[in-house]
This record gives C-alpha cells, sequence and structure tokens, in this order.
C-alpha cells in the first residue's frame, strides 16, 4: 500500500451500532445473572447487579447508542499522529492515538489521550459504526500506524 493512500485528511462520522449494542448488553446481563449465582447475601447481590445494570447503562449511550456527552461521534485524521475527536456533547479534543488500542476484522477498541488535559477516550467500532469501507480503511491505518500486521 503506498502512502499516498494515507496523504489526505480522514473525517469519519460514526453512528449507533445495533451489533455492539446487543453485545453490550447481553456481556451486562450475563454478568447481572451469573451474581445471582453468587453465594452471597441477596442485599449484596441485589447491590451488585444494580451496579452492573448502571454499567451497561452508561456503556451502551457512550459506546452503542452514541448519545452519552463523552461520546464520540466523529473522528478526524490528518497526518502524523494527531486526531481530533467530536464528542457527542459539543466538546473537541485533540489525541493521540495509544499503542494498547485493539484492532480486530470484527471490532475496533481505540484508545486515545488528549493532549491538552491527558485524558483517556476509547472509541468502540464495529462495522455497522460507519461506512464498511471507512471502517476498513479505519483498520488499516491504525495497523499501518502501529505496524501491526495479523487479523
Amino acid at each position: 500500500m503506498s502512502s499516498r493512500v494515507f496523504a489526505r485528511a480522514i473525517n469519519l462520522e460514526l453512528r449507533a451500532s445495533r451489533r455492539l449494542t446487543l453485545l453490550l448488553a447481553t456481556a451486562h446481563a450475563t454478568a447481572c445473572a451469573s451474581v445471582w449465582l453468587l453465594s452471597w447475601a441477596w442485599p449484596w447481590r441485589a447491590l451488585l447487579a444494580s451496579v452492573i445494570a448502571a454499567s451497561a447503562w452508561r456503556v451502551i449511550r457512550t459506546h452503542g447508542l452514541r448519545v452519552g456527552r463523552r461520546a464520540i461521534v466523529n473522528l478526524q485524521w490528518r497526518q502524523g499522529e494527531t486526531w481530533l475527536l467530536l464528542l457527542a456533547g459539543g466538546d473537541a479534543c485533540e489525541a493521540r492515538l495509544q499503542a494498547d488500542s485493539y484492532l480486530h476484522r470484527h471490532l475496533l477498541i481505540l484508545n486515545f489521550r488528549g493532549l491538552q488535559d491527558w485524558r483517556q477516550l476509547s472509541c468502540l467500532l464495529t462495522a455497522d459504526s460507519l461506512a464498511i469501507d471507512d471502517f476498513r480503511r479505519l483498520r488499516v491505518l491504525a495497523r499501518w500506524h502501529f505496524g501491526k500486521a495479523g487479523e
């Protein structure tokens, strides 16, 4: 792949993902159901199940539906290592893509670190989160950026 492929800026509009919402809801429901198998007293199990339910609410709103205040709704990469993240709450954050990001052909977990305030932002993406060609291009860009090969 020539370096001219990445010579132009990339601007990706992210959308809600049914697949990711279902995956997150299933994982949280499984965790919540497994709490009731513990041999703890029922008030402790109810407390833990409610914490898991609150986590599900926050994670699904942020990553699955992209309506949470800190949900990333737009990714912009120009050149080099700088990304501009636009959040659903209206904030913009310049960030750097971290090497601990997870890249798979069906799921991308992109971890960013803010340049000004050093806050950590993560962006979970499945193929239905954006146009399929953009998903492939983003996956290739991230692999190229990190020099990763494989799946």
